[in-house]
């Protein structure tokens, strides 16, 4: 039996449909090792975004200018959304 149909199984046992279930649960990103020194090249460090290790220069935390902008962009969307949850919560009280 694979993944997928492991998790419909749990999610129907519990009482649920598939997408409620997944929906509650944590998402868990991939482990990612630590960051090592490179004497040649510098520190070689992983990119917040993919996971990819990449030769870090002058404290760069992305590997490419796409995942930057995904970074960036995530962040700004984060902010909005507990900008607006705090606004709402304000005026409910």
């Amino acid at each position: 039996m694979d993944k997928l149909s492991q998790e419909v199984d749990t999610a129907l046992a519990s009482g649920t449909s598939y997408g409620k279930w997944k929906a509650k649960q944590p998402i868990v990103k991939p482990a990612v090792k630590p960051a090592e020194v490179d004497e040649d090249r510098g520190i070689l460090d992983n990119c917040r975004w993919c996971g990819k290790p990449f030769n870090s220069i002058h404290g760069a935390k992305y590997c490419c200018e796409r995942c930057k902008d995904e970074g960036y962009r995530h962040k700004a969307n984060e902010r909005e959304r507990r900008k607006y949850w705090e606004q709402k919560a304000l005026k409910e009280n």
